[in-house]
């Protein structure tokens, strides 16, 4: 929750107030925006958390204008149209 975002914050003695406050309206801004977000990773599990991050990434890695960038030709060769 928010409450506890600006518990951590707080509880790292870190910061001061004005960098908490401004922390606090950047993840409000975040949080507005997040219905927008193609992908959502909620860390209140690390293990969790890490492990889903890891398959964003690769299976972005796997979507078809980055194996295209990679591999060109690759339709046609398979096609046995080159």
């Amino acid at each position: 929750t928010r409450d506890a975002l600006r518990e951590r914050l707080i509880g790292r003695q870190q910061d001061d107030s004005t960098i908490i406050d401004a922390r606090m309206a950047e993840a409000d801004e975040t949080i507005e925006q997040a219905p927008h977000f193609d992908y959502w990773v909620i860390n209140d599990d690390f293990e969790m958390a890490l492990g889903q991050l890891k398959s964003i990434i690769i299976s972005h890695r796997q979507r078809r204008p980055q194996i295209q960038a990679k591999h060109p030709n690759f339709l046609e060769k398979l096609l046995g149209h080159q």
